[in-house]
């Protein structure tokens, strides 16, 4: 098996947001309490080699939303925040939305 090229390779962080903290806050658990450490620690192994970094972000529309663009919870968490050389794409639903721009991110 080839090692994988930087060039032609991209960490996809999905859905890291500070929403989730804000719903733990409120007395709800996760099912992955050790998912931002582990996505921390890949980020900055990727970026310690160049590698792209392409972030996910959930839209919320409802009104109600803890990701709503306009709310406190869409940002992405501190421990996995962007840099200058990363990409936010946005979604509203599911990764399948995304397809063009993940497409348009690889040129």
């Amino acid at each position: 098996m080839k090692p994988l090229s930087i060039d032609r390779s991209a960490l996809v962080v999905v859905d890291v947001q500070k929403g989730f903290d804000n719903l733990e806050r409120a007395g709800m658990r996760r099912n992955n309490p050790d998912a931002v450490t582990q996505i921390s620690r890949l980020l900055a192994a990727f970026r310690s080699k160049g590698a792209r970094v392409i972030h996910i972000r959930h839209a919320g529309l409802a009104p109600t939303s803890a990701f709503r663009q306009d709310g406190s919870g869409y940002p992405v968490q501190d421990a996995a925040r962007t840099d200058g050389r990363t990409l936010k794409t946005r979604c509203g639903g599911s990764l399948m939305e995304t397809r063009v721009q993940l497409e348009e991110a690889r040129k």
